[in-house]
């Protein structure tokens, strides 16, 4: 898996916590932010509460999925 028995940086930014108590962060494994790379690859969407260095290259990636729809983005 992505972060299977692997060493990780959790990444704090803006707000610490959401609505449901989660704390937010990203994740990162081999300087690799695991957040964006779900993004790209079609399995989650970009949602900031703050302004945020990741949210244009978030939008990019969500961008480009949905174009070839990848992941969530596949037409059934």
């Amino acid at each position: 898996g992505l972060v299977d028995k692997k060493s990780v940086i959790l990444e704090s930014e803006g707000e610490d916590k959401d609505r449901y108590d989660r704390l937010l962060r990203y994740i990162i494994v081999n300087e690799t932010n695991i957040n964006i790379l779900l993004v790209k690859e079609g399995y989650a969407i970009c949602y900031f509460y703050d302004d945020s260095k990741y949210e244009e290259k978030c939008k990019d990636y969500e961008a480009e999925a949905i174009n070839k729809k990848l992941g969530i983005w596949k037409e059934k």
